[in-house]
């Protein structure tokens, strides 16, 4: 195999890039300035923050060790939180319970319910009154 020792390599006209039909390959350190591909870069790693891709998919498994925001979220099975858990404006789910705005819906319901505020419970109504229409 042969070597080829540049320090320039441009096109037969000037202000075009030379066509390279096979490829190149390339080892060692390569600065660039603009590069404009099209297809596929495959790399080892990537640096940087990669604020400016567009058209990146979606991975499985996302990892981050970073506070993140993630929009529609569809799971199936467990979510878990390390401290707060907020969907949408109505629940939040912390360190000190969950806080619903509005109707909670439950199959059951545990604990003696001493805690439960602004019940409407008529004067005189009794546990025998809440068992016969329960």
């Amino acid at each position: 195999m042969s070597s080829l020792r540049v320090t320039s390599l441009r096109g037969r006209t000037a202000g075009v890039s030379p066509t390279l039909p096979d490829g190149a390959v390339v080892t060692g350190i390569v600065t660039a300035t603009g590069v404009n591909a099209t297809g596929v870069i495959t790399a080892t790693s990537f640096v940087g923050s990669g604020e400016g891709l567009t058209g990146v998919a979606s991975t499985d498994n996302i990892i981050t060790s970073t506070a993140s925001t993630f929009a529609n979220i569809n799971s199936t099975g467990i979510i878990t939180a390390t401290s707060r858990l907020t969907v949408g404006t109505a629940v939040t789910a912390n360190g000190d319970g969950l806080n619903v705005i509005g109707i909670v819906t439950a199959t059951s319901f545990v604990g003696n319910g001493a805690a439960i505020t602004n019940l409407d419970i008529p004067s005189g109504f009794s546990e025998l009154d809440a068992a016969l229409f329960n």
